[in-house]
């Protein structure tokens, strides 16, 4: 399983038990703002991938990444503008949400190097 699906696996395997802590907290915004903070992480994540591979070799790929990482960005503000404005969500929860979800792509990440180290060392044996 490439990290990247590790991910979005272990991201909602703890999204909803986090979730449903929080609901101790507020019933009414808390819960539905940490799933929805997660998920805009993940298709955060999911566009950083895109852009990322999708850019791989091509002529001024770095202009276009930031270009596409500030059209990312300003999207997601506005998303989240939008949902604040109309009272549907918690910024507590929607920055519970996107902390899972970094948490879970940084132990990933560390896991990933670990074990790139390790296929290192036994190649270099």
């Amino acid at each position: 399983m490439t990290m990247i699906k590790r991910v979005y696996r272990n991201s909602v395997l703890a999204l909803v038990p986090v979730a449903g802590l929080s609901a101790f907290l507020e019933w009414k915004k808390i819960p539905i703002s940490v799933l929805i903070g997660g998920l805009l992480g993940l298709v955060n994540l999911k566009g950083l991938v895109w852009g990322v591979t999708g850019l791989l070799g091509a002529e001024k790929a770095a202009t276009r990444l930031v270009f596409f990482s500030m059209m990312r960005f300003m999207a997601l503000v506005a998303i989240l503008l939008v949902l604040m404005k109309l009272g549907l969500i918690n910024p507590i929860g929607i920055l519970i949400g996107f902390t899972v979800v970094f948490t879970v792509i940084l132990i990933e990440g560390v896991r990933e190097a670990r074990t790139a180290g390790k296929d290192n060392d036994i190649i270099s044996s």
